[in-house]
Formats: structure tokens, C-alpha cells, sequence
């Protein structure tokens, strides 16, 4: 993914639940929003669990929730004219009655983050959602780009590397960071907080959700470093900086 030079609505998306989908969602908002962009959150997943915590964690941000096909395809491209960037949290599933709402948000998406968990299951999963992302794919000529990131992993696991070349064998990029299954990102939520703001216990997850979130939005940074590895780093809190539209 490149550096941002225009708006951008991101969705986080996967046909399956408890892949870390709405973790990295609400992640991402947070992440950005320390940047110093402009962001909100578009909740496209009826369980409502990304709205409510950065409800409580993160107020300042800007919160919609919209669950029709409708909605999200005429509602969230206007946030985009309001916001630098729109992180959508996806329905979670695109078969059955999500076919249409899952699909409407690739459609009008500039980049889809696939998580995906490592298992033999998981990798029909994978066909299976990669495989619609493809038609969408090729309906609006490469849009949106796409990359699958590896979540409750161990990177020394065999299934991580067979994953791996299932998204490559389907022609997406597959992220190297991998999203590690860590008790500290169950407790996140529930806590009201962001794992970079967990202190020593959860340094190692927030290392690695700050090095996916680089490797995404790097190009668009306006320092080297970003606001997260700073505070790590120096061990002082950092300082939010709110754009909102």
C-alpha cells in the first residue's frame, strides 16, 4: 500500500469471525489518528464491537455504523470526502446474506486487509474470500489493492508459510508482519485501551501492530518513525492529535 495523496476508506474485511478483524479495525483508527490524520471509523458489522470501543477508548473519533447494502455503499463514500481516510470494519462473513453487503464494500474500497488465521480450514476460507475479492477485482480494473495479513500466528509455524503461499498462489500480497495470538489483544476491549497503551506486558503485540500499520501507511508518514514506536521507544505516552472532519 502506498502513501495516501488522496482520501482513502480501507476496509478490514473477512467472510469468517474471530480472525482479528475488528481488532485491527479499531487499531488502525487509533493508529492513524495519532498521525495526525483525519479519520472515522464506518462499523459495517452488526455485532457493533469496534463502534462501541473506540466509542470508549478513543471518543474523539467520529463513530458510523451502517449495516444495508444501501448504506454502505452511498453513506461511506461521502465520509470520504469529509475524512482522510475511512477504516470500514466488515461484515463479518460475504456468503448468504452478507454476499451483498461484503461485496458493496470492496466495491467502493481503495484497499482490503484480509486477516486470516493459519489452519487447513483457513485456507479454504482464504480461496474463498480472495476469490471474491478478485471479481471485484476485475469489475473495477485492480481496485481495490489487497493484501492478506497472518493473525493469531506464530511466524515459525508451517501453516504461516502454507498461507503464504496460498495468497500468492491467488496473486495477493501477503503481509510478512504477522498479528500474534496474545492474550493482550482479548483484554484490549474490555479494558477500554489500545495495546500500545497496556504498558510492558503487551509491548511485544504493540510492536507488531505498529510494524503492520507501517508497513501499510509508512509512505504517507510525515516522520520516520511513528508516533507509537516513538512512545515505545522513549517509554512516555504520546500526545493524540485529533483531525477530524
Amino acid at each position: 500500500m502506498t502513501g495516501m495523496n488522496h482520501s482513502m476508506i480501507i476496509a478490514i474485511a473477512n467472510s469468517k469471525g474471530g480472525v482479528g478483524k475488528t481488532t485491527i479495525a479499531a487499531h488502525a483508527v487509533a493508529w492513524l489518528s495519532l498521525e495526525g490524520f483525519s479519520v472515522a471509523l464506518a462499523d459495517c458489522d452488526t455485532s457493533g464491537h469496534s463502534s462501541r470501543w473506540i466509542a470508549e477508548a478513543l471518543p474523539e473519533i467520529s463513530v458510523f455504523r451502517f449495516h444495508t447494502l444501501a448504506a454502505i455503499s452511498s453513506e461511506i463514500p461521502l465520509l470520504a470526502k469529509r475524512y482522510e481516510v475511512v477504516v470500514a470494519d466488515g461484515p463479518a462473513g460475504f456468503e448468504d446474506e452478507f454476499t451483498t453487503r461484503g461485496r458493496a464494500l470492496l466495491e467502493i474500497a481503495d484497499y482490503a486487509l484480509i486477516p486470516a488465521r493459519p489452519g487447513f480450514l483457513e485456507i479454504s476460507s482464504l480461496q474463498q474470500n480472495t476469490a471474491i475479492v478478485a471479481k471485484v477485482r476485475e469489475k473495477r480494473g485492480g481496485k481495490p489493492a489487497t493484501g492478506v495479513v497472518m493473525t493469531h500466528a506464530n511466524s515459525r509455524f508451517k501453516l504461516v508459510r502454507e498461507m503464504h503461499d496460498a495468497a500468492n498462489e491467488l496473486g495477493f500480497k501477503f503481509i510478512e508482519q504477522t498479528i500474534s495470538l496474545c492474550q493482550s489483544y482479548a483484554q484490549a476491549p474490555g479494558e477500554g485501551r489500545f495495546i500500545w497503551e497496556m504498558g510492558k506486558r503487551a509491548e511485544s503485540a504493540a510492536r507488531e501492530m505498529d510494524a503492520l500499520f507501517r508497513t501499510m501507511f509508512g509512505p504517507a508518514l510525515k516522520n520516520k518513525t511513528s508516533a507509537v514506536q516513538r512512545m515505545l521507544d522513549t517509554k512516555q505516552p504520546v500526545r493524540r492529535r485529533i483531525a477530524n472532519g
